[in-house]
């Protein structure tokens, strides 16, 4: 692979003779990089030919480009990776919606699909799918990043959801701090509130409030800690839910973790005559700079469309509905 740079330096005038190749710079390498990703390069293939240029060099006693002098990555270097990273990213195929009729079918197989599961952490696993649906969440901020350990600033604990009731002590609203928010200037924390569909079997209040009485582990543990004392992971969540979509005869590698945030906003615009700039305040998309001071939606607006959420029907979910998620980022 340093070969790959020794051709694009002499093509780009870098050489001062012939066969002559200077030591690179960390401009160098970034113009390279930003080339290699524009040839079609996906990100890991531009870390491996770094890698392989610090390689190269060390191994005739140069200085390594890539590296300060306390042995961290370049800021440069290491800025242009993270950017190709992002737009790689991007790139990927996009994922189909978990819409909330679609959940239901999925929860009519998941134990089928799943027979390794108890029955406790089955209903751990349709909890977090219906509650990452409503509020749409991203799986990072219901799920932990490994299965035996967790890091209590940033994921979901048990004492991050609590609870509004009425008189006689059913839960009415469900409140989830979320930790480390992603759009928050500082990534300091936000609560988000799910607000109940009354009389509703599917209510996403009324099966967290119920997984919140039978989940093991105190308040500072993550909140969905599995009957074996372990967690629900992205790769988990994922996993499980592509089994049940086999189940039902889908192709599943259409849908992973980010399709319930999507498809909690396709099921919103469903219900509701919000408009794309209210669909991406409700989901905490960054807009428009001009909506950037509403920090989130009134609730009577969010009362209205969690009641209405668990009425809607296949049919209901129209091209208008994707149009609307799709143009959320639209002046």
């Amino acid at each position: 692979m340093s070969h790959h740079y020794h051709d694009w330096a002499n093509r780009n005038g870098l050489c001062p003779q012939p066969g002559w190749v200077p030591v690179p710079t960390a401009l160098d390498l970034s113009f390279y990089l930003a080339w290699c990703h524009s040839q079609g390069n996906a990100a890991g293939t531009c870390r491996s030919r770094v890698s392989a240029i610090a390689w190269h060099l060390r191994n005739h006693h140069f200085e390594d480009p890539t590296k300060t002098v306390d042995g961290r990555q370049t800021p440069l270097v290491a800025a242009t990776l993270k950017g190709i990273a992002r737009q790689c990213m991007h790139t990927k195929r996009k994922r189909r919606p978990l819409t909330l009729p679609l959940l239901r079918k999925v929860e009519a197989v998941f134990a089928q699909a799943n027979p390794d599961l108890t029955d406790h952490d089955v209903q751990a696993y349709l909890t977090l799918y219906s509650t990452g649906i409503f509020a749409l969440l991203r799986a990072s901020e219901q799920s932990t990043t490994r299965t035996t350990t967790f890091d209590p600033k940033k994921h979901l604990l048990g004492q991050d959801v609590t609870f509004t009731r009425n008189h006689d002590g059913t839960a009415t609203e469900a409140h989830l701090c979320i930790k480390a928010a992603k759009e928050r200037p500082y990534r300091d924390d936000q609560v988000l509130t799910i607000h109940a569909s009354v009389g509703d079997e599917h209510c996403p209040v009324k099966k967290l409030d119920a997984w919140a009485r039978v989940r093991t582990g105190g308040g500072d543990r993550p909140f969905y800690q599995l009957s074996g004392g372990d967690f629900i992971t992205r790769t988990r969540l994922t996993d499980r839910l592509r089994a049940a979509l086999r189940e039902l005869g889908l192709r599943d590698l259409d849908w992973a973790s980010h399709s319930m945030r999507i498809g909690g906003a396709v099921t919103m615009a469903a219900s509701t005559d919000m408009s794309s700039e209210l669909l991406s305040i409700a989901g905490r998309w960054h807009s428009d700079s001009k909506l950037l001071y509403l920090a989130h939606l009134p609730s009577s607006i969010l009362r209205s469309c969690h009641q209405r959420m668990n009425t809607i029907s296949e049919a209901d979910i129209t091209k208008d509905s994707l149009d609307k998620v799709n143009n959320r980022f639209a002046d």
